[in-house]
This record gives C-alpha cells, structure tokens and sequence, in this order.
C-alpha cells in the first residue's frame, strides 16, 4: 500500500510491495510554519500504524538533521515522527532522505533556482554552502535495495559526495543558457551524511551531478 501522491509516493506505484506501506504522505516544506500541516501528517500517520499494525512501515524522513546549519520546526516535526515509528510499530524502516532531484514543487532547491534564473528573480547564494542532492530514481532503487531484509533501522540515503550551492546555479546558468542574478554571502555549513557500508556506491559516478541536473532541466523546465 502506498500513502502519498508525491514525486515518492508515485514512484514506487510500479513496484511490488507486500504486506509494505509506503507513508509518503508527510510535510515536504522544509520552511513549513504550519502547525496544522505538521499534525495532519501526525495523525495520518498514527492511523495508519493502527489500522496497518502487522505490516511493514516505510517512512521517509530527511538527511537535513546532519546539517549544521539547519534548525527548525520541520526538524523538529521529523524527529517526533521517527519516534512514533520507533516506539509504535512492529516493523519498519526509517528512510533519511536528502534533497530530491525531480519534480516541479517551488519547495525543491532546483526547481526554486531555475526559475529565479529563468524569470530573472535575484536571489541570495553563500559561497561556501554546499548540498546533497540524489535523483528520485535512486532513491528507489536503494529503497528497495534494503526494504525485504532491513527491519528498526534508519538508513540514510544520500550522495556520498556533496556540492556546493555556487556550483549548483553554474550547472544550471550552463544548462539553461542564462545568467543568474544572485547575491553572494560568505558562510559555510557542515554537511556529511553517514552511509552503510554496503550502500551502492557504485552508482554515484564522477559527473552524477552534472547528468541529474541536466537531466532536471530537460524534463522539467522544456
């Protein structure tokens, strides 16, 4: 069973999954303020540990707690849901996710960037931050990598090399044949996701972000 009809959500709507719930369905915003947003995903959530208690929970959290610089109450809200899982259900596997390549939600850092680039939008960039961006298809594919034999753990997924921001508006100044208008600032975040040591390294190739932001371009913007 699949909860959820996000860019998660849907691409596992191919996939065989018994006795699996897959809780796509939480808050995506990582800026959410909404108080109410956070408790509809709160309750979804216990409602869907109590009706499915015998089956295998699939959550997706966020990679954002490795982050020094981040602090908020999304932050918050993922770890209070971590903890429902944790104490609540007999089986599951918690997914810290970090930022998605794919889809058109303003929210998405790629997205929210080309078009600031695309409507000439000014927008502020710090030099030396740097981001960890993974396509939705691998996402998938290590989900399902360790969903059948992994049970109580929280599996990080992620790309085993980050970038930085700067680097990200260049791929993307490159690829859409436009100049950006930002603002630099200096400031600096440590960001280093800590990943199993069967974790498929192999897929993350020399010029993975390159491909995945063009790829990005091509399928969302044109």
């Amino acid at each position: 069973m699949i909860i959820g009809n996000g860019l998660i959500a849907n691409s596992f709507l191919d996939s065989d999954l018994k006795d699996i719930i897959i809780f796509a369905s939480g808050v995506s915003n990582s800026k959410e303020e909404n108080l109410s947003e956070f408790d509809r995903e709160k309750k979804l959530l216990l409602k869907t540990i109590y009706e499915n208690f015998n089956k295998k929970i699939i959550y997706f959290s966020t990679c954002d707690f490795y982050d020094s610089k981040k602090n908020s109450k999304y932050l918050n809200h993922k770890f209070e849901m971590e903890t429902i899982i944790k104490d609540n259900c007999k089986s599951w596997i918690i997914y810290r996710v970090s930022q998605i390549i794919g889809g058109g939600n303003k929210n998405n850092l790629l997205y929210n960037f080309t078009l600031n680039i695309k409507e000439g939008i000014q927008f502020n960039v710090y030099k030396n931050f740097e981001r960890n961006l993974i396509s939705i298809n691998d996402v998938k594919f290590i989900v399902l990598k360790y969903i059948e034999n992994c049970n109580k753990e929280i599996i990080n997924i992620g790309n085993p090399k980050n970038i930085k921001v700067k680097k990200i508006v260049e791929s993307l100044e490159k690829n859409l044949k436009m100049k950006s208008k930002i603002i630099e600032f200096e400031g600096k975040n440590f960001f280093k996701i800590p990943l199993r040591e069967d974790y498929p390294y192999e897929i993350f190739k020399e010029d993975y972000y390159e491909i995945n932001i063009k790829n990005f371009i091509n399928k969302i913007i044109y």
